[in-house]
């Protein structure tokens, strides 16, 4: 079996972890290799990938690979941990059932889209989230959103949140936005801040493409910029005339997990570790 490990190299303990599982993992005579680039040919025969970190490093991590199909482990070296699995502790139980396939795979939605502006076109791909955020201007944005080209809301405030079932418990729970059952298949759109009180979340089906677009020109006095930002992870300044495109991806990322504790039972206790 090929098996990569993907930790988050700032933290000594998750690359000591992924190092010694590395060793491990070779002395049973499979090929466990450290992961190093996007474009590393034994990707191609890698059936799974275990990630040594919290949640940011599952979303580079994802968004990195995605185009491959095996599914992820995530052991968490983190602090909150909703995407991961099972603490470090835990680890050595569950991997001889990981490895042999006995746990089930939980499929996660992912979007997709491009930012389309004077200056060209940027394509995008994230597990969690994008953000239209104004950044460091002290201007509201002005917003307008469209549903398969049909108007559906407009707004002037912080921002807009466009969120994946996976995402809905992260900056989205904190902006008001519903949350949505893992497996699911829908997009959730919450706006942050927004200067009218009937401006609520909504969830739209992924069927659907979303077009959000810049009314006028953002741009304060000292000529900051708003940016949209994809999974707290990759960047891009938005400049006037620009809008983003965004559905959900025609792939979904897979997340191992081998406790029986349900998805709403998981999710109490992560809330109540972010309470602390």
């Amino acid at each position: 079996m090929t098996i990569l490990m993907a930790p988050n190299t700032t933290r000594e303990d998750a690359l000591a972890f992924a190092e010694a599982m590395t060793r491990r993992l070779t002395a049973a005579g499979h090929e466990a290799y450290l992961y190093e680039h996007p474009h590393d040919p034994r990707l191609e025969a890698t059936q799974l990938a275990i990630v040594a970190g919290g949640d940011g490093t599952v979303l580079r991590t994802v968004r990195a690979l995605c185009r491959y199909s095996f599914p992820y482990w995530a052991v968490n070296f983190g602090h909150l941990g909703y995407l991961t699995d099972c603490e470090p502790s835990e680890a050595d139980a569950a991997l001889p059932g990981v490895l042999a396939g006995a746990y089930p795979v939980e499929r996660r939605a992912m979007l997709c889209g491009e930012m389309v502006g004077l200056k060209g076109q940027e394509r995008f791909h994230g597990l969690n989230e994008i953000v239209i955020h104004r950044g460091a201007s002290v201007r509201p944005l002005h917003l307008s959103v469209a549903v398969d080209g049909t108007d559906i809301m407009r707004f002037a405030g912080d921002g807009l949140l466009v969120s994946t079932p996976t995402g809905s418990t992260a900056y989205n729970l904190s902006a008001g936005g519903p949350i949505l059952m893992p497996e699911s298949s829908q997009l959730v759109l919450a706006p942050v801040c927004a200067h009218s009180a009937l401006c609520a979340p909504l969830v739209v089906s992924g069927q659907h493409d979303i077009r959000i677009s810049l009314e006028e020109d953002a741009a304060d006095g000292d000529g900051n910029l708003p940016s949209l930002d994809v999974d707290g992870c990759h960047r891009m300044i938005l400049h006037p005339g620009d809008y983003v495109e965004c559905r959900l991806a025609p792939w979904t990322a897979g997340l191992v997990r081998t406790s029986e504790m349900g998805f709403y039972r998981r999710l109490q206790l992560k809330l109540a570790r972010r309470d602390q």
